[in-house]
C-alpha cells in the first residue's frame, strides 16, 4: 500500500531542540534569521528519511530499469534502446530480483540522500526530547509560531508499522519525497512536525520572518555562561527576543517555563563587584611592591577568592526569595569592601585597613547568621523603618529648618511604618535597642561560626575606630619619634587586615553558594586550603 499523503500541521507552535555543543549555529538562527536543514547523511539515525522499499517482480524491476534507461538516454534509435532493454531483462531474468534489490536500494538511497529535513515537534515540555536532543537539559529550544508562507510546507509526521511504510520503487511518493514524513511507531512520542526541501533545490538554509521565531527556551541544567551568552544575543536581536527557562514542578509531575524578562520584578539580575583582573591600580604603587613582597602567598591565592564571590554574583536567578536578594546584595558589598580593605593595605595604610576589615567582618557574620536563622530576617529587614524615624528625629531636633522640606505624607509614612515594629525592637523598660538584632556582634559571631574572624580583627579595628588611647598608641613608633605619630606608607597592621579579610571573603564564598544552593568555580574546601596555605606560620629550617 502507498505511504499516507503528508498532512500540514494546523499546531499553533513549532519547537526545535538543540544542544549546546556548537553555539554560533544559535546566533546565525537569531540575528541573520535563517535555519540550517541537515541532508539525510547528516541525521542521526541512519534509516531516518530512507524509504522501506518493497520486493519487486522480475517484470516491475525490468520495466523499472529500461525506464530510467531511456529516461536518461533520450537520443538513442528505437533500435538501440530495444537491444538494451533486452540485455535489461535478460540480466534481471538472470541475476532475479533478490539478487538486484540489494543493488537498487542502495543506487536509490544514493539520490534520496540529497533531500534536506528540518525537524520540529508540537511540544517544548517532553523530557525525552530534552534528554535526546539538548543534552539532558543543557541546550535550548526555539518555538516558533506555525504561520507565514515557510510554515504552510511544515507537515505531521506519520507514524506506522514496518510493513506499512513498504514502497515500490516505482510508486510517486518518491519523487515527492511522502516517505519523509513516515517513521515507524516507536517515535511516535516525538510528535515530530517537519519541513522537507527538494533534493534539487540546492538549497541547504532558508530565511525566516524575526517575527515568526517567538521565544527561545532555555533548559534547566544549561550553563549559567551560555545562559548569559544566549540572553545577550536575545538581547541585540531585532525584534528582541523573549527568554524563558524551564524548570520541573514536583507537584505537576510536568515541565514548566518561568520567565526570564529582564522587567519582571521577580528577576535578579547577576553583577559583578569587580570588572577588571585584579591588580595593582593602587595610590601607593611604589610601596604595594613592599606589601606584594611581604605577603606574596595571600596575593598568590586571592585572585581565587575574589573570582569564586565575583563569579557567583555575576549570576542571574529567576525568582530570588527576599532572604536570597539581600545575602547576594551582602555579598557584593563585601567584595567591593574588600577590594577597599587591599587597595588601603597595599598602600601602606594598615590602620586604615583594618577600619574597613571591621566592616568586612560584620558583613560576613550578618550574612551567614540569616543564612543559618532565617526566622530573623523579618527583624533585619523591619530595622530600617526604626532607622528612618531616627532619621526624622533627630531633624526634628537638630535641624528643624530641614523639616519643612520634607513631605507631610513621608513623615506620617515614616511615623506609621515604626509604630508598627517598635514594639519588636523595645527593651522591657521601652527603651529601643540600638540593633536590629537582640544578640549583640561577639554573640552573632559565635552562633554563625566567625568567632575566630571575631577575635582577629574586632579587638584593633575598635580601638582604630573609636581612637581611643590604646588606638591612638598604635599609631606611634617611638623609635623613630617620641611625639608624634608614624605616617603611611607602612607594613604595621596589614597583615591583621589582609588576613582578616581573607577569612571573611572565603566564608562569604560558602555562605553565597550554600543560600542558593550553587556550586562555586572554586570549591569552598580549596579556598581555605588556599587561606592556610597563605597565612601558616613558616616552620623552622
Amino acid at each position: 500500500m502507498p505511504v499516507p499523503i503528508p498532512r500540514k500541521s494546523t499546531a499553533t507552535h513549532f519547537y526545535k531542540y538543540r544542544s549546546p555543543a556548537n553555539l554560533p549555529w544559535l546566533k546565525d538562527t537569531l540575528h541573520k534569521h535563517e535555519v540550517y536543514l541537515p541532508n539525510l547523511r547528516e541525521l542521526n539515525d541512519d534509516n531516518d528519511g530512507l524509504p522501506h522499499f518493497a520486493m519487486q517482480t522480475e517484470k516491475q524491476m525490468a520495466d523499472f530499469l529500461y525506464d530510467r534507461f531511456k529516461r536518461s538516454n533520450p537520443h538513442l534509435l528505437s533500435e538501440e534502446l530495444a537491444r538494451h532493454e533486452a540485455i535489461i531483462r535478460y540480466n534481471v531474468h538472470l541475476h532475479g530480483p533478490a539478487g538486484l534489490h540489494p543493488n537498487l536500494v542502495e543506487l536509490m538511497d544514493a539520490q534520496l540522500k540529497d533531500f534536506r529535513v528540518y525537524s520540529m515537534t508540537k511540544r517544548y515540555d517532553m523530557g525525552n526530547l530534552w534528554a535526546l536532543y539538548a543534552d539532558n537539559h543543557r541546550g535550548c529550544c526555539l518555538e516558533f509560531q506555525n504561520v507565514g508562507p515557510l510554515f504552510e510546507y511544515a507537515k505531521d509526521v506519520s507514524y506506522l508499522d514496518l510493513k506499512d511504510m513498504e514502497v515500490l520503487i516505482t510508486d510517486p511518493s518518491i519523487i515527492r519525497g511522502d516517505f519523509l514524513f513516515c517513521k515507524t511507531r516507536e517515535w511516535r512520542c516525538e510528535e515530530e512536525v517537519r519541513l522537507v526541501l527538494s533534493r534539487v533545490d540546492g538549497r541547504s538554509k532558508v530565511q525566516f520572518n524575526p517575527e515568526w521565531l517567538t521565544r527561545i527556551i532555555l533548559g534547566k541544567a544549561m550553563s549559567e555562561e551560555n545562559k548569559d551568552t544566549i540572553r545577550e544575543w536575545a538581547k541585540e536581536r531585532e525584534p528582541e527576543l523573549k527568554v524563558v527557562t524551564t524548570y520541573y514542578d514536583p507537584t505537576q509531575r510536568a515541565i514548566r517555563l518561568r520567565e526570564d524578562e529582564p522587567e519582571k520584578q521577580s528577576q535578579i539580575k547577576g553583577k559583578r563587584f569587580m570588572t577588571n583582573n585584579f591588580g595593582t591600580t593602587f595610590s601607593n604603587p611604589d610601596f604595594a611592591k613592599a606589601t606584594r613582597t611581604a605577603f606574596p602567598r595571600f596575593f598568590e591565592v586571592l585572585p581565587r577568592a575574589v573570582g569564586a564571590l565575583n563569579e557567583l554574583t555575576s549570576r542571574a536567578h529567576a525568582n530570588p526569595s527576599p532572604l536570597q536578594r539581600v545575602i547576594v546584595n551582602l555579598g557584593l558589598l563585601l567584595g567591593i569592601s574588600v577590594l577597599e580593605l587591599v587597595t588601603l593595605a597595599e598602600s601602606g595604610f594598615g590602620q586604615g585597613a583594618m577600619k574597613i576589615a571591621r566592616t568586612v567582618m560584620e558583613t560576613a557574620i550578618n550574612g551567614e547568621y540569616l543564612r543559618q536563622f532565617p526566622t530573623e530576617f523579618d527583624q533585619y529587614v523591619d530595622w530600617y523603618c526604626v532607622e528612618k524615624y531616627k532619621e526624622l528625629a533627630y531633624v526634628r531636633a537638630h535641624m528643624p529648618e530641614v523639616l519643612p522640606r520634607i513631605e507631610p505624607a513621608s513623615v506620617a509614612a515614616i511615623e506609621k511604618e515604626f509604630e508598627k515594629v517598635k514594639a519588636s525592637f523595645q527593651r522591657p523598660n521601652g527603651d529601643l535597642r540600638s540593633s536590629w538584632c537582640s544578640l549583640n556582634l561577639a554573640e552573632r559571631a559565635a552562633k554563625a561560626g566567625f568567632s575566630d574572624a571575631y577575635k582577629l580583627i574586632n579587638p584593633l579595628s575598635s580601638v582604630f575606630i573609636h581612637a581611643t588611647v590604646g588606638g591612638l598608641a598604635r599609631h606611634f613608633e617611638t623609635d623613630k619619634d617620641e611625639d608624634r605619630i608614624s605616617v603611611p606608607p607602612s607594613l604595621r597592621y596589614c597583615k591583621e587586615a589582609l588576613s582578616g579579610g581573607h577569612m571573611c571573603l572565603c566564608k562569604m564564598v560558602e555562605t553565597v553558594a550554600t543560600t542558593f544552593d550553587w556550586k562555586p568555580v572554586h570549591t569552598v574546601e580549596s579556598l581555605a586550603h588556599d587561606f592556610e596555605y597563605a597565612w601558616a606560620t613558616p616552620k623552622a629550617s
